[in-house]
This record gives structure tokens, sequence and C-alpha cells, in this order.
């Protein structure tokens, strides 16, 4: 037999993970449009990705953003490209956004990245 303190923590966990559930359906409806349209109006971006807690649909403190960029002179100025726009993401979503070159990552990160949601995709045999 179960006790009831149990009884009533599993229907509280229950009821916090379906109203977690609908707060994230929530964020995201907001967060993923308005990252897509600042990604897709940057030409140089061939493809993006959203990957980590976010994207899992887990507990977040921000967002991250992988993209890969077809403009081999903005590369060499990895951080002086990424922190702008992470600025802008930021200031667009609320959320401290971490960007990511693909261009430069490690392969064990591209493959965690790879396994995230797709925002900008330009060439899908390239991706």
């Amino acid at each position: 037999m179960i006790p009831n303190g149990v009884r009533n923590l599993s229907a509280s966990d229950d009821c916090q993970k379906s109203e977690f559930g609908r707060r994230m359906k929530l964020q995201k409806e907001r967060i993923l449009p308005a990252i897509h349209t600042a990604l897709e109006a940057r030409r140089e971006i061939q493809f993006a990705y959203l990957f980590g807690s976010f994207a899992e649909g887990e507990k977040f403190r921000d967002l991250d953003v992988a993209v890969y960029i077809s403009d081999p002179e903005l590369v060499k100025k990895d951080i002086d490209y990424s922190i702008p726009l992470s600025v802008e993401l930021e200031l667009l979503t609320g959320y401290p956004v971490d960007v990511i070159l693909m261009n430069s990552a490690p392969d064990h990160l591209i493959h965690s990245i790879s396994k995230g949601m797709v925002l900008v995709d330009r060439d899908e045999d390239y991706r």
C-alpha cells in the first residue's frame, strides 16, 4: 500500500511536469520563430541548429545556437562574429544565448549539435 503522502507527491510532480511542459511549449512558440528570422536574415549562415537543454525540452538557463557560415573571413573572426550575434539573439529572446561557430567546433561537439533542431538550412546536401 502506498502512503497518502507519496500519492500526493506524485500527483504534485505530475502537475508540475505538465505545467512545465505547457510553459516550455509557449516559450518555444515565441522563441523559435524569432531566432529563425534573425538567423535567416544573415545570408552568410548556411545552416544553424538549436541544441542543448532548451531544444531537448529540459529546464534551461540559456539557449545554445550553432551556426555554420560560408564566409572564410568571418570564420577567422570567430569571437567578433559570435558575440554580436549572441547579443542580438539575447535581446530578441530575453535569454542568454551561446553562439558556436560550427566551422571551428570540435567533432564531438558537432555530433551533439547535429542532434538538435535545425533552424536554418540553405543547403541540405551541404549540411
